[in-house]
């Protein structure tokens, strides 16, 4: 009978993640979703986003939404897990603001417990967005209109096992399955000239897959530490161009080398139910060798020689009370953060910079078998003066987490 309730809720998570994962693009449009690889567009559980992103070296039981593989091992039910996150941005630079307002790819995750001290993990989400348009008159005849329009995703569907060894060690392994399409369109609409207006087209469709590994030790006295490695890897892209403006119109495949990322943690518990982490995480571009393209002083260019790229670092620190159980009434979690991030490339000469901080909640559902969570968050990206251009983002993220005897 254990069995066949377990076989029951995973074919009802499975079919879950089917339905929920359907509509797939994200629509969180920036304007730096313009430039090179785009903007962050991972949606971390509401949980962890309340923290500014920091969880690396947290342990949760409830929630398959993990930052890296060793923290599967802490599951001890099926469990399902679902993030959604609304996002209003706001661009700016010195000829005016343009509002956009959006949702991003939900999160998905399925955890599944194994003996007690390990798990198994998998999930859908979105990790880069490069979604823009300008319409704008030509430069030097307002009676032509440019259009130049950017869109495409890059996703990922993580498969992860997680391995808890005694009461402080944590091991963690698994594969990124990577996959993405940018595409960029450029028009002139001439007047009168519609069947000659200059029309170029390009998209790049590429597919990969990463090794990650993890460390995690545990509850050495306050402290927990944590560290994860995404590996580099290769990615095999078919190129498509086509237009009425380019020479080379044949179709073209290259492969990419796409440098790894590499995370580190850790939490302090503090008085009470407490506790305090800082995350850091660096991701090499500098590393980065594929695709050329430019798009400099209005001029887009899909074969230009690419500026070079630089390391992103992101810098995290969360703080948290968890949910105290007092009498017979439970007292709601307080969660804190802020961050800050030198993005992979420069606008205008200096390096894009983004700092952001949030504020998070939840409740506790049947007995503790699942959790709804919310957060709010608030980041700056770029700068008018030293990029040309800046955008304000407000998003609300909320989760929902349960195990098999929750649904």
């Amino acid at each position: 009978m254990r069995q066949r309730n377990t076989l029951r809720s995973a074919l009802f998570a499975i079919a879950l993640f089917g339905v929920v994962s359907a509509p797939a693009r994200s629509r969180a449009d920036s304007v730096f979703g313009l430039s090179f690889f785009g903007v962050d567009a991972f949606a971390a559980d509401a949980r962890i986003e309340g923290r500014a992103g920091t969880g690396l070296a947290y342990a949760d039981s409830v929630n398959a939404a993990v930052l890296h593989p060793g923290q599967l091992a802490d599951l001890r039910r099926l469990t399902v897990s679902i993030t959604s996150r609304f996002e209003n941005r706001r661009a700016s630079d010195s000829n005016g603001t343009v509002v956009r307002n959006g949702l991003a790819t939900p999160t998905l995750r399925l955890g599944l417990p194994l003996w007690n001290q390990a798990g198994l993990g998998v999930g859908f989400s979105a990790l880069r967005a490069t979604q823009w348009t300008i319409d704008r008159p030509f430069p030097g005849d307002s009676t032509v209109r440019e259009t130049i329009e950017r869109e495409g995703t890059q996703f990922v569907v993580p498969m992860q096992f997680g391995w808890k060894i005694g009461s402080h060690l944590r091991l963690g392994a698994g594969l990124w399955a990577q996959f993405s399409t940018i595409r960029m369109r450029y028009d002139l609409d001439v007047p009168g000239q519609n069947d000659r207006d200059v029309s170029e087209v390009r998209e790049d469709i590429g597919d990969g897959i990463a090794p990650e590994w993890s460390l995690g030790l545990d509850d050495l006295g306050p402290l927990s530490l944590a560290v994860h490695w995404v590996g580099d890897h290769d990615q095999d892209v078919s190129v498509r161009q086509r237009g009425v403006a380019l020479s080379n119109r044949a179709d073209s495949k290259r492969t990419d080398s796409v440098p790894g990322r590499l995370e580190a943690g850790f939490r302090l518990a503090l008085p009470g139910t407490w506790s305090a982490g800082v995350d850091y995480q660096v991701q090499r571009w500098s590393d980065y060798r594929g695709r050329r393209f430019s798009y400099r002083d209005g001029v887009y260019d899909p074969n230009g020689v690419d500026a070079q790229l630089e390391d992103e670092v992101t810098w995290r620190v969360g703080i948290e009370r968890e949910i105290e159980r007092v009498g017979v009434r439970e007292s709601f979690p307080i969660r804190l953060g802020a961050y800050h991030r030198a993005w992979h490339y420069s606008l205008e000469g200096s390096q894009v910079k983004e700092w952001g901080v949030t504020l998070g909640s939840g409740v506790s559902l049947s007995g503790g078998r699942a959790r709804v969570d919310a957060a709010l968050g608030y980041s700056r990206i770029g700068s008018i003066g030293d990029n040309g251009v800046k955008e304000d983002l407000f998003k609300i993220v909320f989760s929902i987490a349960g195990s098999e005897r929750w649904y």
